[in-house]
């Protein structure tokens, strides 16, 4: 998993949230879990992260993984 990919990922699902509370909608406890999982990950410089867990932040947030460094 790329830095990019994880920052990407952190920025949109902050930008997510940001709209859930202009909205003054419920906050989804989804995406706040998924901003959790891939701050730690940013914090730890990376790393794999579960297969269902990408599949559901590429389908919250329209990115895909842009895994680079393997190869």
């Amino acid at each position: 998993m790329t830095q990019q990919s994880l920052a990407a990922w952190r920025f949109a699902l902050v930008m997510l949230r940001d709209e859930e509370r202009r909205r003054a909608v419920g906050l989804s406890p989804e995406t706040g879990r998924l901003l959790e999982i891939v701050g730690q990950a940013l914090a730890q410089g990376g790393g794999d992260l579960p297969k269902d867990t990408i599949a559901r932040i590429e389908a919250l947030t329209s990115i895909g993984v842009q895994d680079h460094g393997s190869g």
